[in-house]
């Protein structure tokens, strides 16, 4: 595995890796106020614990020949210190999922993807305490 950045102008810079995808990265304290911008590294981070967990809720679900809702999304929440370096302090994951599934096989997907397959969860688990939460149509069916 292999990424690399490279610098566009002011403080935006494009990444790439051994995948044949770009991303653009900045900090958008440092743009002019209607500036287009990318992602902050910060939300990459955060981003990365939603993707791939939601991977293996994915293929858990289909393992299982359970069907995925009509739609499943998934928020990551975490506070940072107010002190440089700002660090996060907790990371909390919100499962979404709106339309038909069962809430069982939806919460043991879950739970497998947290407590087995999910190296980024195992990771963030090491800077901070990591809790989740699962919603089917907006009713809570889980907390971990």
């Amino acid at each position: 595995m292999k990424v690399w950045l490279t610098h566009r102008e002011g403080v935006s810079f494009e990444t790439g890796s051994d995948l044949p995808v770009k991303v653009l990265v900045t900090d958008p304290a440092g743009l002019a106020a209607n500036a287009a911008c990318g992602e902050t590294p910060k939300h990459l981070f955060l981003q990365s614990v939603a993707g791939c967990t939601g991977i293996d809720v994915i293929a858990i679900l289909e393992k299982m020949r359970a069907p995925v809702p009509e739609l499943f999304r998934i928020e990551v929440e975490a506070p940072l210190t107010d002190e440089h370096p700002k660090v996060f302090t907790a990371f909390e994951i919100t499962y979404l999922f709106e339309g038909t599934g069962d809430p069982d096989k939806l919460v043991r997907a879950i739970t497998l993807s947290q407590e087995k397959y999910c190296g980024i969860s195992a990771m963030f688990r090491k800077i901070a305490p990591l809790s989740w939460r699962a919603l089917l149509n907006g009713a809570e069916i889980a907390r971990g």
